[in-house]
């Protein structure tokens, strides 16, 4: 029993050990992540990373060893940043978040869920999210900037106005989404109903 208890042990360390290779460490509640990071130079990063709110931008705070002094970089700095995250490698790239037009601009890291003539984009998250957690945000295909849906609960009126914002080009949709045609947090389901049902001239 007591060697069985010690390999079990020793076991449980191991993995703890692999673990904290591929997070490598914690500070303010966010792990650190491998990351690469292409900058507008053309040059490209390795090592860990985690993204920081300040000012409501999203700013990467970088160390290429666990022993090196962190580094900040913004959207003035980089083209993207990849990292793996569970089984999956996201790509996520800075794009122009507003309230509403006229107001205020924010620099969002966010990855493409749909691609299409109305796009979907949820914002950087971790292994832990569920898609109840996660933040989205929507744009037409060639806008400039995009705007929160926050978690995507449909149920919300605020949220709920914004979509059928984009989608009123859509009478059938846009009656579906009046009527909770769609689950709660069915925001994918609704751009992809958009993108694949409603059509449109060219303007």
């Amino acid at each position: 029993m007591n060697k069985l208890y010690a390999i079990l042990i020793i076991s449980f360390l191991t993995f703890l050990k692999v673990n904290a290779q591929k997070q490598i460490t914690m500070w303010d509640g966010e792990i650190y992540r491998n990351m690469s990071i292409t900058l507008k130079d053309g040059s490209m990063i390795q090592g860990y990373g985690k993204v920081v709110l300040i000012d409501f931008e999203d700013i990467i705070s970088f160390k290429r060893t666990k022993e090196e002094g962190e580094l900040l970089y913004g959207f003035e700095d980089i083209v993207y940043l990849k990292t793996k995250i569970g089984k999956a490698e996201s790509v996520f790239k800075y794009r122009t978040l507003i309230a509403s037009p006229g107001d205020e601009e924010w620099s969002k890291l966010t990855e493409i869920i749909l691609d299409g003539k109305l796009m979907l984009y949820q914002g950087y998250y971790d292994s832990t999210s569920t898609d109840a957690k996660r933040l989205y945000y929507i744009s037409k295909k060639d806008d400039a900037t995009i705007i929160s849906v926050k978690l995507g609960d449909t149920n919300q009126r605020s949220i709920q106005g914004k979509i059928c914002g984009y989608v009123k080009d859509c009478p059938d949709l846009y009656k579906k989404i009046k009527s909770k045609y769609f689950k709660r947090y069915g925001i994918k389901d609704m751009v992809n109903y958009y993108n694949n049902n409603c059509f449109h001239k060219n303007k």
